[in-house]
C-alpha cells in the first residue's frame, strides 16, 4: 500500500507542478502585457482566447486533483485512502526510509513532529481529513464550473454554476500546493522550497522579438 501511494504520489507531483508552472507563465505574461500601453487594453482576440485556454486547463487540472470518482487516481482520493488506513504513514517507517549518516534520527523526530504532531507515531485520522476539507473547500467551486461548462458531464439544460474568480483558483491552487509540500516531505523526507518548479532558461526572451517578421 506505501509503494503504490508513493507512485501515486510522484504522478501527482507532475500535475503539481505543471499547474504551478502554467499558473506562474501565465500572470508573469498578464504583468507583461498591463505593463505596455501598447499592448494591454485593446481587447484583442489573441489575448482573449489566452485567457480562455488558461482558465480551460487549469481548472481542469484542478477538477483532476480534486476528483471524487471512486476510480480517480485524484490527491482528494489518496487522501482519503491515506485516512482510512493511517497507520501506513508511522514514524518508524519514516525512519526506517531517511535516516542514514547524512539525516539524522533527532532531525527526522523534528520533521515528523512538524508535520503529524509531536510524539505522534502515526498522521492522524483527523488532520488527513482536514486536509481533504482543505482541499474539497476550495476546489469545489472550480470542479462544478468545470463540470458544467467544459467537461459538460451534466445535461446543459443544467449548468447553471457561476464561473469561479481568479481568486478561487489562486486559493484552490495554493491549497493543493500547501497539502502537497506536506505529503511530499512525508513520503520523501525531502523539503519543498516551493511547488512552483523553476524554469532553467529564458523562456521571456520570446517576447523582445517580434512575432511577424515584417523584414520579408
Amino acid at each position: 500500500m506505501y509503494k503504490n501511494w508513493s507512485e501515486w504520489l510522484a504522478d501527482l507531483d507532475r500535475d503539481v507542478l505543471s499547474l504551478r508552472s502554467h499558473s506562474e507563465v501565465f500572470w508573469r505574461v498578464q504583468e507583461i502585457i498591463r505593463n505596455n500601453p501598447k499592448v494591454g487594453g485593446q481587447g484583442n482576440h489573441f489575448l482573449y482566447y489566452m485567457k480562455g485556454w488558461y482558465e480551460a486547463f487549469v481548472g481542469s487540472a484542478i477538477r483532476r486533483l480534486a476528483d471524487r470518482r471512486a476510480d480517480a487516481r485524484s490527491y482528494l482520493k489518496l487522501l482519503e485512502q491515506i485516512r482510512m488506513d493511517n497507520q501506513v504513514i508511522s514514524r518508524v517507517r519514516f525512519k526506517q526510509n531517511f535516516v542514514d549518516y547524512s539525516y539524522s534520527e533527532e532531525r527526522a523526530n523534528r520533521a515528523l513532529d512538524s508535520l503529524i504532531g509531536i510524539g505522534q507515531e502515526y498522521i492522524r485520522k483527523n488532520d488527513v481529513a482536514d486536509d481533504i476539507q482543505k482541499l474539497s473547500d476550495n476546489a469545489t467551486a472550480i470542479r462544478e464550473f468545470v463540470n458544467d461548462n467544459i467537461a459538460h458531464t451534466r445535461p446543459y439544460r443544467e449548468q447553471t454554476t457561476a464561473a469561479p474568480t481568479h481568486s478561487d483558483v489562486k486559493n484552490a491552487t495554493d491549497a493543493i500546493s500547501e497539502i502537497h509540500m506536506k505529503y511530499w516531505r512525508i513520503f520523501t523526507g525531502s523539503s519543498l522550497m516551493s511547488a512552483t518548479p523553476k524554469i532553467q532558461y529564458d523562456w521571456e526572451e520570446i517576447f523582445r522579438t517580434p512575432w511577424i517578421d515584417t523584414t520579408r
